[in-house]
């Protein structure tokens, strides 16, 4: 083993300042968002806004439209979970990826269960400037809680970057 290889397996952060690992050209991308405490008309067709970000690096998810846009082309993996607190509810949620649905998930509450979660996951590659969002199938006025939440982070970009550990 050469030299250079053992400081990357030993000191990555070292390797990195040795410009013996490709930079990242864009930086970090990974987003968190949730939602308020507040009752919200959510649509079929339309994304749901979570408008509270607790990370946003890179500035990809955008609060207003609830899609992330892909800065730079890549692996992805995004997460979703909406919680209900009313009874006889029964909702999916997708995660959709420019247009299509990519993931689900499903929860359902009754008389018995008042509060229930569903939640869904999914790696995908993007190309730069696609987007992805989460959806549900039905139209539904619900309190959103914080517990509700959207996320998504840049595993691999395509040009050669990739998360370095250190």
């Amino acid at each position: 083993m050469n030299g250079a290889c053992l400081l990357l397996l030993l000191l990555p952060s070292a390797a990195l300042a040795l410009n013996l690992v490709p930079r990242a050209s864009h930086g970090a991308v990974a987003f968190h968002a949730n939602a308020q405490d507040k009752t919200v008309p959510l649509y079929t067709g339309r994304p749901i806004p979570f408008d509270h970000t607790l990370v946003n690096a890179g500035s990809a998810y955008n609060t207003q439209t609830g899609k992330f846009t892909a800065p730079v082309a890549g692996l992805y993996l995004f997460w979703t979970q909406i919680e209900s607190t009313k009874p006889g509810v029964a909702i999916t949620m997708f995660i959709f990826q420019s247009g299509k649905p990519i993931s689900a998930g499903y929860m359902e509450t009754n008389s018995d269960l008042a509060d229930d979660t569903g939640s869904a996951m999914v790696a995908t590659h993007l190309t730069k400037g696609e987007e992805v969002w989460v959806e549900i199938e039905k139209d539904f006025a619900m309190t959103v809680f914080p517990s509700s939440y959207f996320g998504g982070v840049l595993l691999y970009a395509d040009d050669g970057t990739g998360p370095i550990v250190g």
